[in-house]
Parts: C-alpha cells; sequence; structure tokens
C-alpha cells in the first residue's frame, strides 16, 4: 500500500546548467561529428562501392542504383548493430564521442545518398558525362 503523504510537495531548485560545460560540450560534439563524418564516409562508399559493382555486374545502370542502396543498407545495418554493441564503451570514454559518431554516420550516409540519387539537388545545372549539353541544359 502506497504512503500517505502530508499533501505538501517538496521541489528542490534545479540546478542551472554551466555555460561553459555546455560550450566544451558542444565544442566536442561537433569535433568528433567532424571526424565521424570522415569516416563514416569511407566507410559508406566502401560498402555503396562494393554494392555498385555487384549491381553493375547483374543489371547495368538499374542494378547499379540497386546495389548502391543494397551496399548503403547493409553498411548502415552494421554500423547501427555496432554502435548499440559497443554504445556503454563508448559512453564510457565519451558521451560526446558517442553523439559525433551518431551525427557523424547519419551525415555521411545522408551526403551519399543524395549525391548518388538526386544529383540535381546538389548540381543543379548538371550535364551527364557524353551528352550534348548548353549552358549545363540538356
Amino acid at each position: 500500500m502506497a504512503k500517505p503523504t502530508t499533501g505538501r510537495i517538496d521541489r528542490q531548485n534545479p540546478v542551472e546548467p554551466d555555460p561553459e560545460q555546455m560550450a566544451t560540450d558542444t565544442l566536442m560534439t561537433s569535433v568528433f561529428s567532424g571526424i565521424g563524418l570522415v569516416v563514416a564516409t569511407v566507410y559508406f562508399a566502401t560498402f555503396g562501392w562494393v554494392g555498385l559493382e555487384v549491381g553493375t555486374a547483374l543489371a547495368d545502370a538499374t542494378g547499379a542504383r540497386i546495389g548502391l542502396g543494397v551496399g548503403l543498407a547493409v553498411g548502415l545495418a552494421v554500423m547501427v548493430w555496432a554502435m548499440r554493441r559497443f554504445a556503454d564503451r563508448i559512453r564510457a570514454r565519451s558521451n560526446n564521442l558517442y553523439r559525433g559518431a551518431w551525427i557523424g554516420g547519419v551525415a555521411a550516409l545522408g551526403i551519399i545518398v543524395v549525391i548518388a540519387y538526386l544529383p540535381h539537388v546538389v548540381f543543379p545545372q548538371y550535364c551527364p558525362p557524353g551528352t550534348v549539353c548548353e549552358n549545363g541544359q540538356r
């Protein structure tokens, strides 16, 4: 049975966050995000390249697009598994490292997907190699 209370609520004053600590955490997270972005770009490019080669061998352009997507999806699955598997060890080292690795990994995957599947977003006047273009337009 629940313990009866007096009806008063004891509210402690919340501790205000330290601005210096918040600035340090933000800076370190951004540093680890940048490092994570570079490492994850190489990581996802490797998985994507393998998928691209397998897809190209099976079917030409469509197979290459599907193979790249499958390779990136497998790379994402492996990254998520590894990050969750070793989350406690990484967080024991630095919570900012853990956050930065996630941010960098997701950003790298997003950049690769946008450049691979939506090149007109990145290059508005994109002209594919081998086509006759005037002023960047077909």
